[in-house]
């Protein structure tokens, strides 16, 4: 293939994506490279005594799978998640940050992977016998949840939250609203946070009406997020 650029004379090194190439400088302007064996599709590089230069363009190595996109942008463990890309015919392996899944070829530029348990927020790579390709985006792992509440006394609420796939730290001190329906419009009538086994128990004014419990979205550290949870409503009456 042809290089076009500037102040090629004395170049000493073209790669491909960090992979070494034959080449031939033929003018200042010009060099003219034979893609290496084992490339991936990447940046072109080339370096002189003045310094290295970098392609602005991606150079796509034929046969090398790309990621060019997944929906949907997030779930949780053992959900569905569509790739699409190219020169998916052959693919080896597909990881969600580094966590192999199981995945279904469903075409030259489909894959449908299943996102595996251990899995944390991250890029998604496709690989095949040519190289691997990452995403730009990551897929965002999502931790689903859910709340109970009872009613007792004058009046305490209280309750569990629980992660359905065990990730104890969408449950620990986590905020906890206790609403009740008025006129049609659920008001916060309590809060409070859980325990670490995620049970929570707090006394709100004894009214009688619906109620229920709630608990936000919020994000990990590591990027996962802890879906929001609404319980069933409950009458104190």
């Amino acid at each position: 293939m042809t290089i076009n650029g500037t102040n090629f004379t004395g170049a000493t090194t073209v790669k491909f994506n960090l992979t070494s190439a034959n080449f031939t400088v033929d003018s200042d302007a010009k060099i003219t490279a034979t893609v290496p064996n084992g490339a991936t599709t990447g940046r072109i590089t080339v370096t002189t005594p003045g310094g290295t230069a970098t392609s602005k363009t991606v150079f796509t190595v034929p046969g090398t799978p790309t990621v060019d996109g997944f929906s949907p942008s997030s779930g949780p463990f053992d959900s569905r998640v569509v790739i699409t890309g190219q020169s998916y015919s052959n693919v080896s392996a597909v990881k969600v940050n580094g966590v192999s899944a199981a995945f279904t070829i469903n075409s030259a530029t489909q894959v449908t992977a299943i996102v595996p348990r251990g899995a944390t927020t991250g890029p998604i790579s496709v690989t095949n016998p040519n190289g691997t390709a990452f995403s730009d985006d990551p897929f965002t792992i999502k931790h689903l949840r859910r709340v109970t509440l009872s009613l007792s006394g004058s009046l305490r609420a209280s309750g569990l939250v629980r992660v359905l796939d065990g990730t104890a730290a969408c449950v620990d001190e986590v905020a906890v609203r206790i609403q009740r329906l008025v006129s049609g419009s659920w008001r916060t009538v309590g809060t409070t946070v859980t325990d670490e086994d995620g049970s929570y128990s707090v006394r709100v004014a004894n009214r009688e009406g619906r109620h229920r419990a709630r608990t936000l979205r919020f994000t990990l550290d590591n990027g996962d997020v802890c879906a929001r949870a609404t319980s069933p409503a409950v009458s104190n009456v």
